[in-house]
């Protein structure tokens, strides 16, 4: 593999806004180091893949185009998708720039059989240039909030989301972080009519938040009464 430390990264830390600001980083320093006629970003939702999927996208390339893809929350790539990235690596990232994004601290990985067993995740721990995210206060809150969600249970969500706003004050991307964790927890409902009325409130929330500008935790803590209700 050539200039693998150019071309792979690996994000990983439980701080969302941390992780952002690091593959923002991994952008510029790509294009202030070559001159291309254009980066494009693709971001792929690790847990839907299929290997399909990423061979349309990874190697269908002009070779005067470079594209970097992010892979969230890439510790749950399926084994067939990851079995598929190993055999082709080399060709894939001829013309891509790839990001591993793992929402857990780097030494909490190491720490886990999955990961420091899994043929990829071992090669990029070899091979890649690896952003550690510190953690930052109110992390711990966010693994509450998921669990109170799972257990549909309002008033810890809404207790855990207060702590989150506390702690995070002035993070503008916690009020879409929140989102994002909701619509992914509604798209696994097995009821069309709950996932529909869900993913409409959702809609209406983001927009409240980014065409309204209202207060985040005001558009968040009054979405958690609507979708937790019942």
């Amino acid at each position: 593999m050539v200039n693998s430390r150019e071309k792979i990264f690996l994000v990983a830390g439980s701080a969302y806004s941390q992780r952002r600001l690091a593959i923002k980083q991994i952008k510029e320093k790509i294009l202030s180091k070559k001159k291309f006629s254009s980066l494009n970003s693709s971001i792929l939702y690790s847990k839907e893949l299929k290997p399909d999927d990423i061979k349309k996208l990874l190697l269908n390339f002009s070779f005067d185009t470079y594209r970097l893809v992010i892979f969230k929350n890439a510790f749950f790539l399926p084994t067939a998708v990851k079995k598929y990235l190993l055999q082709n690596l080399d060709k894939i990232t001829s013309h891509n720039y790839l990001v591993f994004e793992m929402e857990r601290g780097f030494s909490q990985l190491q720490r886990d059989k999955k990961f420091s067993s899994d043929g990829l995740f071992s090669l990029l721990t070899k091979k890649a240039t690896i952003y550690k995210i510190k953690s930052e206060e109110g992390d711990t809150s966010m693994d509450d909030f998921r669990q109170s969600i799972r257990r549909n249970n309002l008033a810890s969500s809404l207790y855990a989301v207060e702590k989150l706003f506390n702690a995070r004050p002035k993070d503008r991307g916690l009020g879409p972080q929140i989102l994002g964790i909701l619509t992914y927890h509604l798209s696994y409902s097995r009821s069309p009519f709950r996932k529909k009325e869900g993913l409409r409130n959702i809609w209406d929330a983001d927009r409240a938040l980014k065409e309204k500008g209202l207060d985040a935790r005001l558009v968040i803590e009054t979405l958690l009464v609507k979708l937790l209700k019942g």
